[in-house]
């Protein structure tokens, strides 16, 4: 089953037909109630910290918590400004670490794969102008605060 997702708060620009398990953003919205997040929050998007012996290391850039204001954070895969949600795998699941951290790989992969499979390279990312106008919709900006990023946009691009 396919939803119409960019972006989920207006229907101003460009509709794509994304699976519901794939957000493009920022702003993004709780996966489990839909709750628009609040990027002005402490705890909105964290990235996963690299401590140098994790089997996910590698994978480290593509991994992030999300925080969204009902407090149903979860871990997500991202790629480019897209995410999904990320499925690990806990030691009740898979009690050998080596096949645990295999799976965690494998489910890895697959997340990044789904995003990569499900949208078009030239929407992996959004450009500033773009995050600044969903911000606003979503309501992370007032309109003078968005107003003045798109001003301080044309003066890096000027």
């Amino acid at each position: 089953m396919t939803t119409q997702i960019i972006p989920r708060t207006t229907s101003i620009f460009e509709a794509m037909e994304l699976p519901e398990d794939i957000q493009i953003g920022p702003p993004y919205r709780c996966f489990t109630c839909g709750e628009p997040s609040d990027p002005k929050r402490e705890r909105y998007f964290q990235a996963f910290p690299q401590v140098g012996f994790c089997h996910l290391d590698a994978l480290a850039q593509h991994i992030y918590y999300l925080y969204p204001p009902c407090d149903h954070s979860c871990r997500v895969a991202r790629l480019g400004d897209c995410i999904t949600p990320l499925h690990l795998f806990q030691r009740a699941d898979i009690a050998d670490d080596q096949r645990r951290m295999a799976a965690d790989a494998q489910a890895m992969h697959n997340a990044l794969a789904h995003i990569a499979r499900c949208v078009p390279n030239d929407r992996l990312t959004l450009d500033p102008a773009e995050q600044i106008v969903f911000g606003l919709l979503a309501g992370a900006y007032t309109p003078a605060a968005a107003i003045d990023a798109i001003h301080q946009l044309s003066r890096l691009e000027g």
